[in-house]
């Protein structure tokens, strides 16, 4: 994983200076991890697989950031900003492709590796989810951050960094969030470990 102090350093030469060296050399330092975030992405997103290669997801989701003019000069805000990008995108190109109102397809909300409790066969519509995620932004900003977080594959004390806050509180707004979660979308409720 790139040193977060050199994202930072870059990211602030490029987004306060306008420095474009500054910029390529960002997206060389982290092209390999936003490329893992993008797998992340396309794998809880069936039906992408081989239409969207991680690349072309890693690239869209830069021209949208860039589209926007979204400012950030810190690492977890532009981590988090280009998975949110990715999200959009594939969301988008979904819309486009229900638009004759085929059947929703199914979203796998938990990789077990990263949410450990989740039951295999709790899939359900890539809307309802995102919708749900939305709900508990609403209500609980840091829970739903940190929820993303953890299905983007961060570690609990990678997102602790990230966050400014306690391993502990990372676990309880995990748990919580799954809670929220789960009561949403219609899980059952052994879907949150004791």
């Amino acid at each position: 994983m790139p040193d977060p102090g050199d994202v930072t350093q870059l990211l602030q030469r490029w987004k306060l200076n306008g420095d474009a060296e500054a910029e390529e050399q960002l997206f060389a330092l982290v092209m390999s991890e936003l490329q893992k975030v993008a797998a992340r992405v396309l794998w809880q997103n069936p039906g992408f697989d081989g239409k969207v290669d991680p690349r072309e997801l890693v690239s869209e989701a830069y021209v949208r950031l860039c589209e926007y003019s979204i400012e950030t000069t810190n690492r977890k805000p532009f981590f988090f900003l280009m998975a949110r990008a990715m999200r959009h995108y594939l969301m988008d190109m979904k819309r486009k492709r229900d638009a004759d109102k085929r059947p929703q397809s199914q979203l796998r909300v938990v990789d077990s590796r990263v949410l450990d409790s989740a039951p295999a066969a709790s899939d359900m519509g890539v809307q309802d989810f995102y919708d749900s995620l939305d709900a508990l932004k609403a209500l609980d900003p840091r829970q739903a951050e940190a929820i993303e977080f953890r299905v983007m594959g961060f570690e609990i004390d990678e997102i602790a960094q990230e966050l400014g806050v306690a391993r502990a509180t990372v676990k309880r707004d995990i748990a919580k969030a799954r809670a929220f979660l789960a009561y949403r979308l219609g899980l059952p409720a052994n879907w949150i470990r004791a």
